[in-house]
């Protein structure tokens, strides 16, 4: 079973890979809004992706309140 620090940390990990991708995909964005493209689909992934950061970032926060309840941030 993994530790309260390596859950926090597996959860620091995804929340960095969901920012990248949340760029990447912004960045996909501009280029097809740019070129006359249709940026619905790509939106609609882009908002799914910030849904999700917001809930691994909420996790994250919870855990690291458990360990150290003065270390959370917002």
């Amino acid at each position: 079973m993994k530790s309260l620090a390596d859950r926090i940390a597996d959860a620091t990990r995804k929340i960095a890979e969901a920012e990248r991708a949340i760029e990447e995909q912004r960045a996909r964005i501009a280029q097809a809004h740019s070129s006359g493209g249709d940026t619905v689909r790509l939106q609609s992934v882009l908002d799914a992706w910030l849904d999700e950061l917001a809930l691994l970032k909420a996790g994250r926060n919870l855990l690291q309140s458990l360990l150290d309840p003065g270390e959370t941030d917002a």
